[in-house]
Protein backbone atom coordinates (compact mmCIF):
# COMPACT_ATOMS: atom_id res chain seq x y z
CA UNK A 1 0.00 0.00 0.00
CA UNK A 2 2.51 2.35 1.05
CA UNK A 3 4.83 1.43 -2.00
CA UNK A 4 2.03 2.59 -4.28
CA UNK A 5 1.48 5.73 -2.98
CA UNK A 6 4.83 7.01 -3.49
CA UNK A 7 4.48 9.71 -5.92
CA UNK A 8 6.60 8.21 -8.42
CA UNK A 9 4.79 5.21 -8.30
CA UNK A 10 1.56 6.38 -7.87
CA UNK A 11 2.67 8.76 -11.42
CA UNK A 12 3.63 5.54 -12.82
CA UNK A 13 0.40 3.76 -12.89
CA UNK A 14 -1.75 7.18 -14.54
CA UNK A 15 0.49 7.10 -17.51
CA UNK A 16 0.88 3.56 -17.98
CA UNK A 17 -1.80 0.92 -18.16
CA UNK A 18 0.17 -1.85 -17.44
CA UNK A 19 1.67 -0.73 -14.56
CA UNK A 20 -1.78 0.29 -13.39
CA UNK A 21 -3.28 -3.11 -13.85
CA UNK A 22 -0.11 -4.31 -11.72
CA UNK A 23 -0.57 -1.78 -9.37
CA UNK A 24 -4.69 -3.06 -8.81
CA UNK A 25 -3.17 -6.87 -9.04
CA UNK A 26 -0.66 -5.93 -6.13
CA UNK A 27 -3.55 -4.83 -3.86
CA UNK A 28 -5.46 -7.90 -4.81
CA UNK A 29 -3.19 -10.09 -3.77
CA UNK A 30 -1.50 -8.30 -0.68
CA UNK A 31 -5.35 -7.93 0.37
CA UNK A 32 -5.97 -11.54 -0.23
CA UNK A 33 -2.77 -12.86 1.65
CA UNK A 34 -3.72 -10.10 4.01
CA UNK A 35 -7.00 -11.70 4.74
CA UNK A 36 -6.24 -15.06 4.17
CA UNK A 37 -3.69 -15.19 7.71
CA UNK A 38 -7.11 -13.98 9.88
CA UNK A 39 -10.04 -15.80 8.14
CA UNK A 40 -8.86 -19.09 6.56
CA UNK A 41 -11.21 -22.18 7.01
CA UNK A 42 -8.26 -24.49 6.76
CA UNK A 43 -6.48 -24.59 10.27
CA UNK A 44 -2.65 -24.31 8.38
CA UNK A 45 0.48 -23.77 10.34
CA UNK A 46 -0.01 -19.93 8.74
CA UNK A 47 -3.06 -19.10 10.43
CA UNK A 48 -2.89 -16.66 13.85
CA UNK A 49 -4.92 -17.89 16.45
CA UNK A 50 -5.22 -16.58 20.25
CA UNK A 51 -4.49 -12.70 20.35
CA UNK A 52 -2.39 -13.16 16.90
CA UNK A 53 -5.14 -12.16 14.82
CA UNK A 54 -5.23 -8.75 16.89
CA UNK A 55 -1.82 -8.00 17.14
CA UNK A 56 -1.85 -8.57 13.47
CA UNK A 57 -4.67 -6.59 12.27
CA UNK A 58 -3.68 -3.28 15.01
CA UNK A 59 -0.51 -3.13 13.96
CA UNK A 60 -1.79 -2.89 10.05
CA UNK A 61 -3.92 -0.36 11.44
CA UNK A 62 -1.68 1.62 12.74
CA UNK A 63 0.38 1.85 9.73
CA UNK A 64 -2.72 2.26 6.91
CA UNK A 65 -4.44 4.82 8.90
CA UNK A 66 -0.62 6.78 8.93
CA UNK A 67 -0.81 6.66 5.80
CA UNK A 68 -4.26 7.68 5.20
CA UNK A 69 -3.86 10.93 7.63
CA UNK A 70 -0.42 11.57 5.55
CA UNK A 71 -2.14 11.92 2.51
CA UNK A 72 -4.92 14.08 4.53
CA UNK A 73 -2.71 16.65 6.32
CA UNK A 74 -0.09 16.80 3.66
CA UNK A 75 0.89 20.70 3.87
CA UNK A 76 0.75 20.33 -0.02
CA UNK A 77 -0.16 17.99 -3.09
CA UNK A 78 2.36 14.81 -3.32
CA UNK A 79 0.87 14.10 -6.62
CA UNK A 80 2.04 16.47 -9.74
CA UNK A 81 -0.54 14.68 -11.95
CA UNK A 82 -3.29 15.85 -10.16
CA UNK A 83 -1.59 19.81 -9.92
CA UNK A 84 -1.34 19.73 -13.45
CA UNK A 85 -5.18 18.24 -14.43
CA UNK A 86 -8.87 19.66 -14.73
CA UNK A 87 -10.13 19.89 -11.70
CA UNK A 88 -13.22 17.92 -10.78
CA UNK A 89 -16.26 19.79 -9.01
CA UNK A 90 -13.41 22.74 -8.86
CA UNK A 91 -12.09 20.43 -6.37
CA UNK A 92 -8.26 21.74 -5.62
CA UNK A 93 -5.54 19.05 -5.85
CA UNK A 94 -4.72 19.25 -2.36
CA UNK A 95 -8.30 19.22 -0.89
CA UNK A 96 -8.73 16.03 -3.14
CA UNK A 97 -6.15 14.76 -1.26
CA UNK A 98 -6.99 15.33 1.57
CA UNK A 99 -10.51 14.40 1.20
CA UNK A 100 -8.97 10.79 -0.29
CA UNK A 101 -6.73 10.47 2.92
CA UNK A 102 -9.77 10.89 5.10
CA UNK A 103 -11.69 8.22 3.27
CA UNK A 104 -9.04 5.80 3.05
CA UNK A 105 -8.55 6.61 6.98
CA UNK A 106 -12.02 6.35 7.62
CA UNK A 107 -13.40 3.04 5.63
CA UNK A 108 -10.23 1.13 7.02
CA UNK A 109 -10.71 1.98 10.68
CA UNK A 110 -14.13 1.05 10.13
CA UNK A 111 -13.84 -2.43 8.51
CA UNK A 112 -10.71 -2.98 10.56
CA UNK A 113 -12.23 -1.66 14.02
CA UNK A 114 -15.09 -4.12 13.19
CA UNK A 115 -12.47 -7.42 12.26
CA UNK A 116 -10.16 -6.36 15.48
CA UNK A 117 -13.57 -6.81 17.99
CA UNK A 118 -14.84 -9.87 16.02
CA UNK A 119 -11.35 -11.58 16.19
CA UNK A 120 -10.81 -10.19 19.96
CA UNK A 121 -14.49 -11.53 21.09
CA UNK A 122 -13.06 -14.92 19.25
CA UNK A 123 -9.84 -14.86 20.83
CA UNK A 124 -11.63 -14.37 24.59
CA UNK A 125 -14.06 -17.72 23.71
CA UNK A 126 -10.76 -19.26 22.32
CA UNK A 127 -9.19 -18.76 25.82
CA UNK A 128 -12.67 -19.75 27.35
CA UNK A 129 -12.61 -23.06 25.60
CA UNK A 130 -9.13 -23.58 25.89
CA UNK A 131 -9.53 -23.44 30.10
CA UNK A 132 -12.46 -25.53 30.36
CA UNK A 133 -10.47 -28.20 28.34
CA UNK A 134 -8.09 -27.58 30.99
CA UNK A 135 -10.40 -27.81 33.87
CA UNK A 136 -12.12 -31.29 32.58
CA UNK A 137 -8.51 -32.56 32.13
CA UNK A 138 -7.34 -31.81 35.75
CA UNK A 139 -10.91 -33.49 36.77
CA UNK A 140 -10.23 -36.98 34.83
Amino acid sequence: MWVWHIPSAYDAALHNTTVHAFEHLCFAFAGSLYWWHLLSPIRARLRLDGMGPVVYMASTKLFVGALGMGLAFAPSALYPYYVHHARVWGISAISDQSMAGLIMAVEQSVVMGIALAVLFVRALSESEREQQRRERYELA
